[in-house]
């Protein structure tokens, strides 16, 4: 038996495996733990190849180590559970020569998982090879991986081999998601929202604030480290990328050409911004609001777009790498208390939650009198148009109307409220 497989599948040797198991003990029985409804998902699925997609550190390990767990509890043989973390595998060749042995042997099925699989180059090679010698035909394949496009590139490859397998987005948890913890029972609801604003919904920061009451400089050093590891084995350029996350931590909230992207920065060329924000999309770092042409009911790309952080922790991230600054938190309470710091993030938050819910349909607009409206949702029935605001007063508390119809303001208690 391979014993670097081997050393990956303690339940194959050891009833008692969880109790080691570093994912699910941190979490077991925690107060900050939020149990993902993909889990019930995943578990229902038949043969077919699966894949998870999220940033690194939201918890798309410990989801599997829940559904190995789940499956033993339902009756699967242990030994027909695999799992192979491919952040050391360099290629499809050494992939398949890893795992071929080991489905080889199992002829009536079992349950393949590969984790971080964009770190392995071309792995979609080694599924498919694997797929067309008909040695999946009985397995339940989940794949995890924290590149979109890396995954949605190569899972195009696989035409017809994933047999209706699921796609599965994890992300950090969303407001709805943070407030239902039992860590935050005692707090109150007026305050759920500026917490949210701090802290985001990575597991470690909520599991800090948890613990500690604020995030700890090690989560902020990890999740840095992330953004640079991945940037490093997608060939860009560290310095490069400092400079742009600067930029998009300084604009956000605001619209933006390429051209104004890449003012104060060394970079001369549009096609650089558009090649490292689209990188940062791919690695759910930040996502992008294009114009929304009215007329003609689609989105202009030409015009200048909105560029938001994914989850607020990486909008101080962001400005820690800007300032130069090392306790983030401190640095954090200070700048949400500017009602102007804090108009802007709020308007990230919101834009970040309503894309989450309307995933592919989510823009802004403005008139030509230099009206704004921040987001711009299509339905199936016309359009959601939505102002956000940190307050309201008599000055703008006014229902407004653009395109025809009425403007709903976004507030924090409003949002809070439901």
């Amino acid at each position: 038996m391979d014993t670097f497989l081997k050393s990956q599948n303690p339940w194959w040797t050891d009833h008692d495996w969880t109790r080691a198991d570093p994912h699910l003990t941190a979490v077991e029985g925690k107060a900050y733990y939020f149990q993902r409804p993909e889990r019930d998902r995943l578990l229902k699925v038949g043969c077919g190849i699966n894949i998870v997609r999220g940033p690194r550190q939201v918890g798309k390990t410990t989801l599997l180590k829940e559904l190995i767990r789940d499956l033993l509890v339902q009756g699967t043989p242990a030994l027909q559970i695999g799992f192979l973390s491919c952040e050391t595998i360099e290629d499809f060749k050494e992939l398949e020569a890893r795992i071929v042995p080991w489905i080889s042997g199992h002829e009536s099925g079992g349950v393949l998982i590969l984790d971080e699989v964009c770190f392995v180059r071309e792995w979609a090679r080694a599924v498919l090879a694997i797929s067309n010698r008909g040695l999946l035909r009985k397995f339940r394949v989940f794949i995890t991986g924290s590149n979109a496009r890396d995954l949605k590139e190569s899972s195009e490859r696989l035409p017809g081999r994933r047999h209706g397998g699921l796609d599965v987005r994890l992300m950090p948890l969303s407001f709805e998601e943070f407030r239902s913890l039992s860590c935050f029972a005692l707090l109150p609801a007026s305050e759920l929202v500026d917490v949210y604003l701090k802290v985001g919904g990575f597991p470690h920061a909520i599991r800090d604030f948890s613990e500690h009451g604020l995030v700890l400089d090690e989560t902020y050093r990890t999740y840095f480290n992330w953004i640079l590891g991945d940037a490093s084995h997608y060939g860009l350029q560290e310095a490069i990328l400092r400079q742009f996350l600067i930029r998009i931590h300084q604009t956000v909230a605001s619209r933006v050409t390429w051209k104004s992207l890449i003012e104060t920065t060394t970079v001369k060329s549009h096609e650089t911004a558009l090649d490292y924000v689209e990188h940062l999309e791919d690695a759910f770092i930040v996502f992008v609001l294009y114009f929304w042409d009215p007329g003609k009911r689609t989105v202009v790309t030409t015009k200048a777009r909105k560029i938001y952080f994914v989850d607020p922790l990486l909008h101080w991230i962001s400005l820690g790498w800007a300032s130069g600054a090392i306790n983030m938190w401190n640095i954090a309470c200070e700048r949400i208390a500017d009602p102007n710091v804090k108009g802007k993030l709020f308007e990230n938050f919101v834009a970040s939650e309503w894309r989450r819910r309307h995933p592919s349909t989510q823009f802004w607009y403005s008139s030509k009198t230099g009206k704004e409206i921040d987001l711009v949702v299509p339905t199936a029935t016309g359009l959601s148009l939505f102002d956000v605001k940190l307050s309201v007063d008599a000055t703008n508390s006014r229902q407004e109307q653009q395109l025809n119809q009425d403007v709903t303001i976004v507030t924090p208690s409003s949002f809070q409220n439901g």
